[in-house]
């Protein structure tokens, strides 16, 4: 049940990441309306479910039986190819956030608080999605 939860979790922190990089951009380009509001709803609880997941998932990986200390065992079970990914990802949210600081300052308007869910929940999936995976891998074995 545990490796089923753990499997789930990480494909819905990789659907959030997508989405919410989509809703970058929506919201940078100057969307409105009912849908995008929801989506930016649906994200912001998404932020302490991941919270959440990434605590038990770090608990999961420090019950399992080994001798090496649990950031070591995490980063042992992480392939290359996920931390290229969420490196790439969190890069561009990284610049996504540089470019809405950069027009908030130019055109002088303050931002609105829906400018920021969107990164947030990138970060947040993120990190979800990759303790997600290696406590799975490490409830496999």
């Amino acid at each position: 049940m545990q490796e089923f939860l753990l499997k789930w979790l990480a494909v819905a922190f990789a659907t959030l990441l997508g989405s919410s990089l989509l809703s970058m951009m929506a919201v940078f380009s100057g969307s409105t309306g009912g849908d995008l509001d929801a989506l930016l709803h649906l994200q912001a609880a998404a932020i302490p479910l991941a919270a959440v997941a990434v605590a038990w998932s770090l608990h999961v990986i420090a019950r399992s039986p080994g001798t090496a200390g649990v950031s070591r065992r995490l980063w042992a079970e992480l392939p290359g190819w996920l931390v290229f990914v969420v490196v790439v990802m969190l890069s561009l949210v990284l610049v996504a956030e540089l470019a809405f600081v950069l027009v908030s300052r130019y055109t002088e308007e303050p931002q609105r608080w829906r400018d920021h869910v969107p990164v947030a929940t990138a970060f947040a999936t993120a990190m979800g999605l990759a303790a997600c995976y290696a406590a799975r891998r490490t409830a496999l074995r």
